[in-house]
């Protein structure tokens, strides 16, 4: 609701009113009124008469209320002090008042003036704007300048209605011709300590509406900077409401034809509903009359409801009757309260002898623990007996000296053995053929001395230089070929050397890697010992850390699903030994894996067995999914992964199916074998192969094949798939670790004969690259010997027949190769007999090493015996005591159990007995069961007759009783409240009511002053004449030159026009001191003027405006030239419209 812009300085409240009919002094009692107070409850005798009064005093005060409100309106209410005597009481108080607000200078609003406003489109302007000065604003211009569309843009920018402006019906009516929209923003000031808001809107406040002919309308309310805070209406109703702005009352906003009407024909009723409503006192009058209605529909309401508590207390006097008629009936049920407490407490009795068995039971229980604890006591003695003994038998074995080395000497010789005996064979056979080339030769000599003898006969003297000169030409060619093998040695064995150091550096890096590799295989089968004797006490090790713990903690947990399943490798084993290796490399990770049937359950497993140490295990979220898995099964006379397995687990083994496809995967000896399998399947699919690969067809005709991934020695894989028998596998380790030992010996020993011989080649390269001036001596030498045989081959080729030459380079070679194969038989034949000597040597050696190695593994395999039974004892041992151990969990768990539900019987029977209780006191010896329930159920029979009979039980008699009582005791409270709450209201709503005519008596009084003192300025008296019996408001006026001729006042018919509208201007004036909103707007106030009384309102205007904070917005069609303006006043003109245009121009002068 708008807040009461009326001002008053003695009355602190404005409340309602009403404009009809006549008041009359303050009535009292004129109707006795129909109500009734609430019917008081039962009292005492002694208190009975003194209520009744106070209940009469009550309804007389009540009904003298109701008389009071009983008129339709405040026409019928008149003030306590009739009006001349108020004017007489108060009048020196408002003079006061009046002469202090005259002399106080004026101030700036901070608040809710307008500062600007922009119109576009609207009415006959495309686009208006400029701004308003904060006290005194004339809008001056001819007729047509479109003036009074300023007023009309203010009214409808602050959500004022349409009609109001008295320029149309709608906002469509206020668009420029030819144009969709329109839009109206004005600018408010908003300032001061009760500014609206300042932290959102800042100083200044800006309204923009913008409406259209298809009838939609919306605002846009933006702060100082023009951001846009709201689009909300209410939002601009509470900035006017906080601002006093009210641009539908006719007394802040007076239209053109508002005000025409208001200064030339209005009819004194007129002037006062003006009045009334100017001073919004017609708004609280209407409110009031809202109360009123309301309070008289509260009043029927009450009524109504006293007319029901009649039958309110016959329904309790009914109910109360019946109630006293079942008090046998109750007799009867505390009877059956009586054995119902009886059978509680034979109840309780009967728990308390289940209670004491059981508590019997679990001693018996408990009697047994101690026998069970000494068998495992005596089981871990024979436990730690065996395993001392296979403790001192692994020692008696690892103190056995090692064989690798004689194994290796052993190799060796039949090594070497093996080759010299090969040598030999090849010496005897190149013998052979020695013998064979030597007597060749033999005889080519033989053939060419006898021809060189018969020619060197016929040739004489000659001979003996031809001999010379042969002689040194022989000289000189083996000096040359012996040069040359020299030079060749010299200058090829630096880079022979250099290759022979790269092979050797290659072979020796190779050989690192051997002997590290092998020592690891060595290490590897070192750990698979340990771990393969260590199973002996812990079986699920090699599936992970401390997993029987993990067991039990998953065991005793509680599970959003079912309980955790691993690990897998419990579940699964190997039917065929010989497809373990290949099952351990494909599947073997996966034995160490759990699963999850629900994805809350998996970070609490995580958590149990990250606390073990199993921090890598992987876990699997599945539902339980038992599917049929046989139509993606090969013909069955194919061997697949998942027909190897046998898996014990049903869920296990679909986990299987899903994870690796083992039901599709087939197995063949071979690759080739399995590449062949899936071309006969179709051509699609993967095969496992013993050798290591992993065969794969396509669809599409295609196919690779790829090795598996080995598993290393020290994979805990290697444990897998055993089938229990720990004995083999602890040989089968042993063997490996013996193979590995073996071959480490052997490895270091060539690397020890690499690393000797590499260490050679580098001295010998370092030598030879050393010796580069004897490179060049020889060849120097090799260049002259050249020479030399030359010269000697031209001097014998001068001096020597042809032929004789030719037979003796003949003999010469013949003689040079017999010569050499002789040396190599020579060579070869005492070779022989060293290798010979050397095999013999070496057999002798073999045999002396195959004795040892035979003795050697005599005594471990009887060592091997003693540890294997010795192994098999430990396993019964280890048998006996987990079997000793199960049973002392399984009966400390029975122990447990008996203990449990000893402890629910004993909570059961505290529980049994505290019910018992509540039903009452212990009975000592009670009854059986079986009799209670027959007593029980003989009253129960005779209850129901008696229900039959009245219809109810008697509790649900005594619970209708008690309802009868609750609804009439609520019914006469909440009557009472309503009619204290009813009668509260028509109290306040009395004394607004009065206030109202005081509040009016004030204003009307100011407003009779202010008239007479804005007339004493143009030297004219009057005074304002209210009628509020008749809701009239009259002005007499005497005019400066009827003061002396006439002895009454003027009617204001009788005025001129000036004097009439100067008169209503007047009063115009003093109804605004009445009212508190920031701004006045005014339209063509002086048209009836003549140019005296104009100059004279317009100074006395400006004058009102400068003693008061308030905006003024005066337009006038007149000129202003003959009027002195202040700086408080500021001039718009707006300039003369032009014809055959849509536009008007604008300009302004200050």
């Amino acid at each position: 609701m708008a807040k009461r812009l009326v001002e008053n300085d003695e009355s602190s409240d404005a409340e309602a009113h009403h404009h009809d009919s006549t008041p009359a002094k303050r009535p009292r009692v004129e109707d006795a009124s129909d109500e009734e107070d609430v019917p008081p409850p039962p009292r005492s005798k002694k208190t009975k008469g003194k209520a009744k009064q106070v209940a009469n005093d009550e309804d007389q005060e009540d009904a003298e209320l109701d008389a009071r409100l009983s008129a339709a309106n405040l026409s019928r209410i008149t003030a306590d002090v009739d009006d001349a005597d108020f004017e007489a009481e108060h009048e020196a108080a408002v003079l006061d008042a009046m002469n202090r607000r005259s002399k106080k200078p004026g101030s700036i609003a901070v608040m809710g003036i307008i500062e600007a406003i922009e119109m576009h489109h609207f009415m006959c302007h495309p686009r208006l704007s400029f701004k308003f000065g904060p006290q005194i604003n004339f809008i001056i211009g001819h007729n047509g300048s479109g003036k009074s569309a300023v007023l009309s843009a203010l009214t409808i920018a602050l959500g004022g209605k349409a009609i109001s402006t008295g320029r149309g019906n709608g906002l469509k009516s206020f668009i420029r011709e030819g144009q969709n929209t329109a839009e109206v923003s004005i600018t408010l000031k908003n300032q001061g300590e009760e500014s609206f808001k300042p932290d959102i809107y800042g100083k200044s406040i800006i309204v923009t509406r913008r409406f259209s002919k298809e009838g939609s309308s919306s605002y846009k309310i933006k702060n100082a900077d023009g951001k846009t805070i709201s689009t909300k209406r209410d939002e601009l109703s509470a900035i006017c409401d906080h601002m006093n702005i009210q641009v539908d009352n006719p007394m802040n906003v007076l239209t053109q034809d508002s005000a025409r009407q208001f200064l030339s024909a209005s009819r004194p009723q007129d002037k006062y509903q003006f009045f009334l409503k100017g001073t919004q006192l017609t708004q609280l009058n209407e409110e009031y009359e809202t109360c009123l209605e309301n309070i008289g529909k509260t009043t029927r309401t009450l009524q109504l409801k006293r007319e029901e508590i009649p039958d309110l207390e016959k329904a309790f006097r009914e109910a109360d009757a019946r109630n006293k008629e079942a008090t046998k009936a109750r007799e009867k049920q505390t009877q059956l309260a009586e054995y119902k407490r009886e059978l509680a407490w034979a109840h309780v009795k009967a728990k308390e002898d289940e209670m004491t068995k059981q508590l019997g039971d679990v001693a018996k229980a408990r009697r047994r623990l101690p026998r069970i604890e000494q068998s495992i006591q005596e089981a871990e003695a024979a436990l730690l007996a065996t395993v001392e003994k296979v403790e001192e038998f692994e020692a008696e074995k690892a103190a056995v000296p090692s064989i690798g080395s004689i194994k290796t000497e052993l190799a060796e010789a039949k090594a070497l053995f093996d080759k010299n005996r090969d040598d030999i064979r090849e010496h005897k056979a190149n013998e052979r053929e020695m013998n064979q080339q030597m007597n060749q030769l033999s005889n080519e000599i033989t053939g060419f001395e006898n021809e060189i003898r018969l020619r060197a006969e016929s040739q004489g003297a000659a001979q003996t230089e031809r001999e010379r000169i042969q002689h040194l030409l022989q000289k000189a060619m083996m000096d040359l070929d012996n040069a040359k093998e020299e030079l060749e040695m010299v200058s090829s064995e630096p880079v022979n050397l250099e290759k022979r150091v790269r092979e050797l550096d290659v072979r020796g890096r190779q050989m690192v890697n051997d002997v590290n590799a092998a020592r690891k295989d060595v290490e590897a089968a070192i750990s698979n010992i340990e771990q393969c004797q260590r199973k002996d006490g812990d079986e699920l090790r090699i599936y992970g850390q401390d997993l029987s713990t993990v067991l039990k903690h998953v065991k005793d947990e509680t599970w959003m699903g079912e309980v955790p399943i691993g690990p897998f490798g419990l579940f699964v084993s190997v039917k065929d030994p010989k497809w373990t290796h290949v099952m351990r490399m494909q599947i073997g990770q996966l034995m160490t894996s759990w699963a999850v049937t629900d994805n809350r359950d998996r970070h609490k497993l995580k958590k149990i067995l990250d606390h073990s140490g199993n921090n890598n295990i992987q876990i699997i979220i599945t539902e339980v999914d038992l599917f049929d898995y046989s139509r993606g099964e090969p013909p069955s006379d194919i061997l697949t992964a998942l027909r190897v397995l046998d898996i014990k687990h049903e869920f296990v083994k679909r986990i299987l199916i899903n994870q690796r496809n083992i039901e599709k995967i087939v197995l063949a000896d071979s690759r080739s074998d399995g590449d062949q399998l899936l071309m006969r399947l179709g051509g699609n699919g993967v095969a496992w192969s013993l050798d290591g690969y992993i065969p794969r067809r396509y669809a599409d005709g295609g196919g690779q094949s790829v090795p598996m991934q080995r598993v290393a020695n020290n994979d805990p894989r290697n444990h897998m798939f055993t089938g229990g028998d720990r004995t083999a596998d602890l040989r089968r380790f042993q063997d490996v670790k013996h193979e590995a030992e073996t071959r480490l010996q052997l490895l270091m020993t060539n690397q020890s004969d690499l690393r000797r011989e590499y260490t050679d080649l580098q001295r010998r390269l370092t030598e030879a690259k050393a010796c580069f001036k004897r490179q060049q001596s020889v060849r120097g030498e090799v260049s002259r010997l050249e020479q030399e045989i030359i010269r000697l081959q031209a001097d014998a080729s001068l001096d020597a027949p042809v032929n004789i030459d030719f037979l003796e380079e003949s003999k010469v070679t013949a003689i040079e190769g017999r010569n050499s194969i002789s040396t190599q038989y020579e060579s070869i034949i005492k070779r022989r007999m060293e290798l010979d000597a050397e095999n013999k040597l070496l057999h002798e050696k073999r045999a002396a090493l195959i004795q040892q190695v035979t003795d050697w593994e005599a005594g471990m395999e009887a060592i091997r015996r003693k540890l294997a039974a010795a192994l098999q004892d430990r396993v019964k041992a280890t048998k006996d005591k987990a079997h000793w151990q199960a049973k002392l969990v399984a009966e400390s768990a029975q122990v447990d159990e008996l203990e449990a539900i000893a402890e629910i019987l004993q909570k059961e029977f505290e529980e049994w007995s505290e019910k018992a209780e509540q039903i009452g006191p212990q009975v000592e010896k009670p009854r059986k069961a079986d009799f209670i329930y027959r007593q029980i159920e003989s009253v129960q029979k005779a209850l129901a007759q008696h229900e039959r009979q009245q219809g109810a039980s008697p509790e649900e008699i005594s619970m209708e009783r008690d309802n009868a009582k609750i609804a009439l005791d609520t019914h006469k409270r909440q009557l009472k409240e309503v009619s204290n709450l009813n009668k509260a209201l028509k109290t306040s709503l009395a004394i607004r009511m009065s206030k109202w005519i005081t509040f009016r008596q004030h204003i009307a009084l100011r407003c009779k002053y202010q008239f007479q003192h804005h007339l004493f300025t143009r030297g004219y008296y009057g005074k304002v004449i209210f009628d509020h019996n008749e809701c009239t408001l009259n002005l007499k006026v005497q005019t400066e030159d009827q003061a002396g001729t006439q002895s009454k006042d003027k009617d204001p018919k009788s005025l001129s026009g000036g004097e009439k509208s100067y008169s209503t201007i007047c009063l115009l004036l003093a109804l605004w001191e009445s009212i508190q909103c920031p701004i006045r707007c005014l339209d063509e106030f002086d048209v009836f003027m003549d140019a005296a009384n104009r100059r004279i309102s317009m100074k006395m205007m400006i004058e009102a405006a400068n003693t008061s904070d308030k905006q003024y917005i005066l337009i006038t069609p007149q000129d202003m030239s003959y009027v002195a303006f202040s700086s408080s006043v500021r001039v718009h003109r707006m300039l003369d419209p032009e014809r055959n245009q849509n536009s008007l121009n604008f300009g302004e002068n200050n």
